[in-house]
């Protein structure tokens, strides 16, 4: 049984009793039968107030429930934030024994490391690199690593490592299989990285000899060469004015040249840092971030006639057909056969046909320039729609994401900081949803269930999904936000399917 105290504060003097005897209150005991209100009741301050707390309670969980607003900064990260990449979140536990193997596989500490990737390199049969280039190699180290923790083959590696090093004859084909496709992935980067070190060295040379003009001549047949170097050094490219682009390139040139100038004629000592570390040193910070994230759980498929190869580019098929295409002009066209058909031609005629001859030639000519400019004008496209837009959606695929966040240009602690706000927001949505389930759980007079239920109600609409909004969280965090939200799910029902509550909490609910 309950007993209620109503304590009403209202005056209600009476002129026939003295003034000393009005005072004190008056107790009346009636009965409550759960939500049904009765008018006369339920009209004091007390409840006005349970109503106010109520109404600010709901505000304040309404405000955890949302987090903060969602910046244009969030925005260029989210479809990175939203891959599987990123799904893991950061890794709460950094020493266990992959993380150690991983380490070891990067610094070669170990005979069976070092035994692993000079295996890989040998199959993948990459060309030898200069002494110069040694951070080609270190990425290369650091790549690998990151698709093996992110493929969630480490222990597989280790055993075939192992293997190699023991030299035993069962080593597993299925591995070396899948080993021989990452470090094939691994050097597309290393090749990219090898590319643009070579660019960055020729920049330097050109400061260091002090040539302002022709040193770009060279870039003119070659587009994209241009638009990289144009993207490394903060140069808007043109895509239609080549000697724009040359010319903003020999003024930045030149104010570096101007700079080291002035430093040496200062007696400043002048630091000339490798150029292939220069290019290495962003696409390390980017892969040492993704080596953090804790991988999701998942078997990496070999590729068959069956399952897709998960190692192959989205532009495989694309760059086969467009090859498919130009090689189809020789063969197959009516140029191929236009030009048979010359031979065949009887020698009575052949004097008469030699200007005929000659246009021939110089239609051949036209075509053979055609497919040049077709072919790297397409190359082109591709190449910056991946790299100079910020808008192309990432690769769905693991190992494609490694490789295309090793390239971007995203930089580290801005993303870093958009993470840890999706951490923020998380922990402050456990916690509304935590004090929503309590106060629902408190809460029996329908006035009072109102004010908190039309609250709510807009932060949980508006904001989409329950897990919206903090992405890169791991699984852990997942898992609390859905099993709070399964509580608030089964209270707001019992709530809906209670006919002793009025219609308009129902409704709300």
């Amino acid at each position: 049984d309950t007993v209620m105290f109503i304590l009403i504060s209202q005056p209600n003097f009476d002129d026939s009793v003295p003034s000393l005897l009005n005072w004190g209150y008056k107790c009346r005991i009636k009965e409550f039968s759960g939500i049904k209100e009765d008018s006369e009741l339920f009209t004091n301050w007390i409840l006005d107030l349970q109503n106010a707390v109520a109404l600010l309670g709901g505000k304040y969980i309404s405000t955890l429930i949302d987090g903060s607003p969602i910046s244009e900064l969030e925005n260029n990260f989210g479809p990175w934030l939203q891959t599987k990449l990123f799904a893991g979140g950061i890794e709460n536990e950094i020493e266990n024994e992959t993380n150690s193997f991983l380490i070891n596989f990067i610094n070669g500490n170990t005979d069976s490391t070092v035994e692993l990737y000079n295996w890989i390199k040998t199959e993948v049969r990459r060309p030898q690199l200069p002494r110069s280039a040694a951070a080609i190699e270190i990425t290369e180290r650091h790549i690998l690593a990151t698709m093996f923790k992110h493929t969630g083959i480490v222990e597989e590696v280790i055993e075939f490592s192992e293997a190699l090093v023991a030299k035993l004859d069962n080593i597993s084909v299925q591995t070396s299989q899948k080993l021989k496709a990452l470090g094939r992935k691994s050097w597309e980067v290393g090749s990219w990285l090898l590319r643009r070190g070579q660019v960055e060295k020729a920049w330097q040379d050109a400061v260091y000899m002090k040539e302002r003009e022709g040193s770009f001549n060279r870039y003119r047949e070659d587009p994209q060469r241009l638009a990289e170097l144009c993207l490394m050094k903060g140069v808007e490219f043109n895509f239609i004015d080549t000697n724009e682009n040359i010319s903003l390139l020999e003024k930045k040139l030149s104010d570096e040249i101007d700079s080291r100038k002035e430093k040496e004629l200062a007696g400043e000592t002048i630091e000339d840092k490798n150029a292939y570390e220069i290019i290495a040193e962003p696409i390390l910070e980017r892969i040492n971030l993704l080596l953090r994230l804790s991988p999701v759980p998942d078997s990496v498929k070999l590729a068959s006639a069956v399952n897709p190869n998960p190692y192959g580019t989205e532009s495989d098929y694309e760059f086969n057909t467009l090859r498919d295409s130009i090689q189809g002009i020789t063969k197959h066209s009516p140029v191929h056969q236009l030009s048979r058909s010359v031979s065949n031609v009887s020698a009575g005629t052949m004097e008469k046909l030699k200007t005929e001859e000659e246009v021939q030639k110089a239609f051949h000519g036209r075509v053979t320039e055609l497919r040049k400019w077709f072919k790297t004008s397409s190359s082109l496209r591709k190449w910056s729609a991946g790299v100079l837009s910020k808008k192309v959606s990432p690769p769905s695929s693991v190992i494609k994401g490694i490789t295309a966040f090793s390239q971007s240009n995203i930089s580290v602690q801005e993303l870093e900081k958009i993470m840890k706000l999706h951490v923020k927001r998380s922990e402050k949505r456990i916690l509304g949803l935590t004090y929503l389930n309590q106060i629902l759980g408190i809460c029996t007079f329908g006035s009072t269930l109102q004010q908190i239920l039309g609250q709510i109600g807009k932060s949980l609409i508006e904001s989409g999904h329950y897990l919206h909004g903090f992405y890169p969280c791991g699984e852990g965090i997942s898992a609390k936000v859905s099993s709070c939200f399964s509580t608030l799910f089964e209270k707001l029902t019992s709530i809906l399917s209670n006919e002793d509550i009025d219609s308009k909490t129902r409704l709300l609910a």
